[in-house]
């Protein structure tokens, strides 16, 4: 600290601007602020940067939720809005009841394993129990293996895109059905089905085809080919429509 003043002063000695001046002009500027914000200093680039009002902050918030909330006077949804904790709680009890049955297999596993040990030494029961209880372990390895790789796993990811729903930002947009795409995409480990629509960017000032992917675990919304459809999406993902 002492070797930035002393640079300061060295500074100032060349004709820069000193630490007394910058803090006269840090008080006058709080003086002449209207709403008080807090004015911080680099001494290093000698550039001011302001810390937005907490009232400032508030607007821009208010801002933000009313751009991300677009409504349809006569839209369909695809979500109800308890989509997302109905399945945080199927989550929940997939864990639940793997740890129950988790607790039931290694009883089942340290039980043989002590049945193993009181018989003598090379008895061909002990072996028996012995190769049991590895089989046991190893049936149990896998399907664990398979139920946190396949299931619980798409389970998680289905609750990570319901949470981007109701959470992330949300669009509206006006497009004109093209068709739609007899595959089925998986994106982040959610299957989706595809809708094309030609949609008119402003900027270009010409259409552009865009994908829009609608959940499989909802119904497939009916179009007509050129029918003009308003929709709203988070990201790319159908949330809400309507035909005009």
């Amino acid at each position: 600290m002492q070797k930035d003043f002393n640079k300061n002063n060295d500074n100032t000695k060349r004709g820069a601007v000193s630490e007394e001046q910058i803090l006269k002009e840090i008080e006058a500027m709080q003086n002449k602020s209207s709403n008080k914000d807090k004015v911080l200093l680099d001494l290093k680039d000698k550039e001011f940067v302001h810390k937005k009002s907490p009232t400032e902050l508030a607007a821009e918030k208010n801002k933000i939720k009313e751009y991300v909330k677009p409504v349809l006077n006569n839209g369909i949804k695809l979500y109800n809005g308890t989509e997302l904790s109905y399945e945080r709680n199927v989550m929940k009890k997939m864990i639940i009841w793997f740890s129950v049955i988790t607790f039931i297999i290694l009883g089942i596993v340290f039980t043989l394993f002590g049945i193993s040990t009181t018989f003598a030494y090379g008895d061909s029961l002990s072996t028996v129990f012995m190769i049991i209880d590895i089989v046991i372990s190893a049936i149990y390895a896998c399907l664990s293996y398979a139920f946190f790789a396949i299931f619980f796993k798409k389970q998680k990811n289905y609750v990570k895109l319901l949470t981007h729903l109701e959470n992330g930002l949300l669009t509206k947009t006006e497009g004109i059905f093209i068709d739609q795409e007899k595959e089925v995409q998986t994106k982040e480990g959610v299957d989706f089905y595809i809708m094309l629509f030609n949609v008119f960017n402003k900027n270009k000032g010409e259409y552009f085809e865009r994908k829009i992917l609608v959940d499989k675990e909802k119904p497939m919304p009916v179009f007509e080919k050129d029918d003009k459809i308003v929709f709203i999406t988070q990201g790319s993902v159908l949330v809400e429509y309507e035909k005009l």
